[in-house]
């Protein structure tokens, strides 16, 4: 599950209702989930995550410490099959 659903989940909105989550690094254990600008749009007004969160340790700990691992596994296979397949087709 992306950051961006587990915040959309957590806050009861749709994906595009959150925007200014980054994620920096690559997938996996070095990626750090960056929630200082984040925004979230509820009854059509944008307000800061942190704000209308109200649950301070999830946003500090829980989402932080969010591991993409899962995703990167798959990234990487995936990644490594369209490789070979555009490899095969300049053949």
């Amino acid at each position: 599950m992306s950051v961006t659903m587990q915040v959309s989940s957590k806050m009861g909105v749709s994906n595009r209702h959150v925007r200014n989550l980054l994620v920096w690094g690559e997938h996996g254990e070095t990626s750090l989930v960056d929630a200082q600008f984040a925004q979230i749009q509820q009854l059509g007004q944008w307000n800061m995550l942190g704000t209308a969160l109200h649950d301070d340790r999830w946003l500090r700990h829980d989402l932080v410490k969010v591991k993409l691992s899962n995703c990167s596994g798959r990234c990487l296979v995936l990644r490594f099959f369209f490789l070979c397949f555009m490899y095969l087709l300049n053949f």
